[in-house]
């Protein structure tokens, strides 16, 4: 038994590109969304109003329990002057034959800053727009994002987890 695994394991880490041909989307998953109104006598903003509009997003990684695949849950935080509004939302990624502990941080990295923010950012910003709607009496729409513009890093913490 101990021969058949070693034979899977590969001898090198898998590239991004690789990644990226074996990844399949798994699922998106929603933790949590909340809208806080701060004051009843702030005026609701037209729509299109509020441009001050500033994300602080983290990122947290994980893999399956049966190594087959991994998640990338982001948490973003809005501040605005008529509320906050959090959401909390994961993608997840089926590897097919390859064993996700084998993926090192630096590739799992890329994969997350130049596929799963694009699969997972239209769902925060859909998620965005209904929240404040309903809490603030008007869409906040949150700003394009160019590829590359939301850049996690190891210096940001551990990816892991």
């Amino acid at each position: 038994m101990l021969l058949s695994l070693l034979r899977r394991m590969p001898e090198t880490d898998i590239t991004l590109e690789a990644l990226v041909g074996v990844a399949a989307l798994e699922g998106i998953t929603f933790f949590g969304i909340s809208a806080v109104r701060s004051e009843p006598g702030v005026a609701t903003p037209e729509p299109g109003q509020v441009t001050d509009i500033a994300p602080m997003h983290t990122l947290e990684t994980a893999l399956r329990d049966d190594d087959a695949g991994f998640r990338a849950r982001f948490r973003t935080d809005i501040d605005v002057h008529i509320g906050t509004v959090s959401t909390d939302v994961a993608v997840e990624y089926l590897t097919g034959d390859v064993p996700a502990s084998t993926i090192s941080q630096d590739v799992l990295l890329d994969f997350v800053n130049h596929v799963a923010v694009m699969t997972t950012f239209p769902y925060i910003r859909q998620a965005v727009s209904d929240i404040t709607q309903r809490v603030f009496g008007s869409a906040l729409l949150l700003p394009m994002v160019q590829r590359g513009e939301i850049d996690f890093s190891l210096r940001d913490g551990p990816v892991k987890t």
